[in-house]
């Protein structure tokens, strides 16, 4: 196994892509991002050429890993060219404490709104992070979560409210599909809405970065 240490910027994403067999190696490659304990896996993608993506929430150096899926591979003839590119895609990252309507974050349109969930607690609380906007009647709105597509392990819900921070006007979450959210929504009245994130697996898949686009 071939491990390369990667030191990152808070709130920098990375794309990870290994070429090996396309350019006639043997590899069936398993590549794999670890936290910055070097043991908790963060993503990872099996066989054949593979990429991924990771979003880093914090400073900090963290790991990826090679190897190959077939030991009978290892050898001159399991090579493999590893390419990264970072970005910066966050035009606002969420301030805590934005766990309620009367602290939301602005948000601003047509965005890329950047943050993380601090998990659930055994009663099933969870961390809920509020943004608010201003939203004119006969506008048409949409707001697409990324966060597994992005390497997290965050399952996030999305829910939009309206202009009294409390009657939900859409939901849409995870499950059973595993996919990350989307709402796009049509706005009758002109007001101050509320859109919040949160984790849909109540004590799995809770923890995690996400991206909120706002088009």
């Amino acid at each position: 196994m071939d491990w390369f240490s990667l030191g990152v910027s808070a709130w920098t994403q990375v794309d990870f892509e290994l070429t090996g067999q396309a350019d006639g190696s043997q590899i069936s490659a398993v590549l794999a991002l670890w936290s910055d304990d070097g043991v908790t896996l963060l993503a990872e993608d099996i066989g054949g050429d593979a990429s991924m993506s990771g979003i880093f929430p914090y400073n900090g150096t963290f790991y990826v890993s090679v190897n190959d899926q077939n030991p009978a591979n290892a050898g001159w003839d399991s090579y493999y060219t590893l390419n990264t590119i970072e970005s910066s895609p966050c035009d606002q990252v969420e301030i805590e404490s934005n766990d309620e309507v009367g602290l939301a974050d602005g948000l601003v349109a047509w965005g890329t709104h950047c943050g993380e969930s601090d998990g659930c607690d055994p009663v099933f609380y969870c961390d809920q992070d509020y943004w608010s906007f201003y939203a004119f009647a006969g506008e048409t709105w949409t707001f697409d979560i990324d966060a597994l597509d992005v390497g997290s392990l965050l399952a996030a819900e999305l829910r939009l409210f309206d202009t009294d921070g409390s009657t939900e006007l859409a939901t849409s979450e995870n499950m059973p599909l595993l996919i990350d959210p989307e709402i796009t929504w049509d706005f009758a009245d002109s007001g101050t809405y509320y859109i919040e994130v949160s984790a849909d697996w109540y004590l799995v898949n809770d923890i995690g970065p996400y991206m909120l686009y706002v088009y």
